[in-house]
């Protein structure tokens, strides 16, 4: 198909998102797509059509988000990635988050005004990212605006890191 087509599909497997993703090609056209060229799930359409990979419709696509966007299949990724990167038992992992800020006064359950190191008033987001020592990424979560930056690493909270992945 093309030697950049084939060397990001290769790095997909080597990543194992197969094994995550199973026999739908959805979530794999959709992340090289986006590799590829930023952009919305429509024009990642678009962008495979140029590199001519026969992607899937736009309703297949729209359906099949909803699975993707799954905690199981979040964290089926992220142990991939864990697997990937040699986690065991006693690996160093780095954690740091980030706060997105949005143009508006009003927030709307997620997106809600919080505590905030530049003591900005407009409602935001916190992300998160969880890596390996040597920066690979394994898992990035988006967090309500109004949960504090140190409660976003607590095991009670409704979102589960990989905390115990299996490496085997």
């Amino acid at each position: 198909m093309g030697l950049l087509w084939d060397t990001l599909d290769h790095a997909y497997r080597i990543l194992r998102f197969g094994g995550v993703a199973g026999a739908h090609s959805v979530f794999r056209y959709l992340v090289l797509a986006r590799i590829i060229e930023p952009t919305n799930k429509l024009d990642s359409l678009r962008v495979l059509a140029e590199v001519g990979v026969p992607g899937a419709s736009y309703p297949t696509v729209n359906r099949r988000l909803r699975s993707f966007a799954q905690p199981q299949f979040r964290q089926a990724l992220a142990g991939a990635c864990a697997v990937r990167a040699g986690l065991g038992p006693k690996t160093l992992v780095l954690y740091d988050v980030t706060t997105l800020y949005f143009e508006t006064d009003k927030g709307h359950g997620f997106r809600e005004p919080g505590f905030s190191k530049e003591r900005r008033l407009e409602p935001h987001i916190t992300v998160g990212l969880l890596t390996a020592a040597a920066g690979f990424p394994l898992m990035v979560e988006a967090f309500e605006g109004n949960r504090g930056e140190t409660a976003t690493m607590s095991r009670r909270s409704n979102r589960s890191w990989p905390h115990t992945v299996s490496t085997t």
